[in-house]
């Protein structure tokens, strides 16, 4: 990991990060720019490891990442899928100054912005309008957890793929069907026979149709 502010600066990056929606003016980006450093990672490098307090909380400005854990009989499942303009946090670790569950990797190589939690915090408590934003960042955290619970919740295996394709279609494009498997908790043969049986059922229109991962 190494810094390099060459070729990023405040203002492409707040396009970046607004691209998400997230309600933040560009003074207070600027803000939040002054107290950050820009870093590049490399496929597989981790973010925050399972078992350290997370110190720091990062915006993707290039790359994906997963947020993971291992079960009881040491098998990794995903939690979560960051892209560009999504925030690297895990706000439960450091709101109670405990070690982190899961790691958070980046599964190409990447750069993102880095910040500290407490600066982070302090400028929160000090700006409004960066609370507010904090606020809907947690909110849309909160949201994605809770669908994938609901995701995972679905018994059929083959309707819980089939609902990542309707639904969420740019993780099924961008990620190997290895890490998708691990995140709807399922094994990559089930998502290798799913897949088949849609790419035979698909009527392409035109030279246009969905085109679903098939990388390992």
């Amino acid at each position: 990991m190494y810094n390099d502010f060459s070729k990023y600066n405040a203002e492409d990056s707040y396009k970046i990060i607004t691209s998400n929606e997230n309600p933040i003016s560009f003074p207070d980006w600027e803000n939040i720019w002054q107290i950050s450093i820009v870093k590049h990672l490399k496929r597989g490098e981790v973010f925050l490891n399972s078992g350290k307090i997370s110190r720091y909380s990062a915006f993707v400005i290039e790359g994906i990442f997963k947020q993971s854990i291992n079960d009881q009989e040491l098998n990794q499942r995903n939690l979560n899928f960051y892209f560009k303009g999504d925030l690297l946090c895990d706000c439960q670790s450091y709101r109670t100054n405990q070690p982190a569950v899961g790691s958070i990797t980046a599964l190409e190589a990447a750069v993102i912005l880095v910040v500290n939690n407490d600066e982070l915090y302090r400028l929160k408590n000090t700006v409004l309008s960066i609370a507010l934003w904090s606020l809907s960042v947690s909110q849309s955290i909160m949201q994605k957890q809770s669908e994938h619970l609901q995701i995972i919740s679905i018994q059929n295996p083959v309707e819980r793929y089939t609902y990542m394709v309707h639904n969420k279609a740019h993780m099924v494009t961008k990620i190997s069907s290895k890490e998708i498997a691990r995140y709807l908790n399922v094994s990559r043969e089930t998502i290798s026979r799913v897949r088949l049986k849609m790419v035979k059922s698909i009527k392409p229109v035109g030279k246009r149709s969905l085109q679903i991962s098939s990388f390992a």
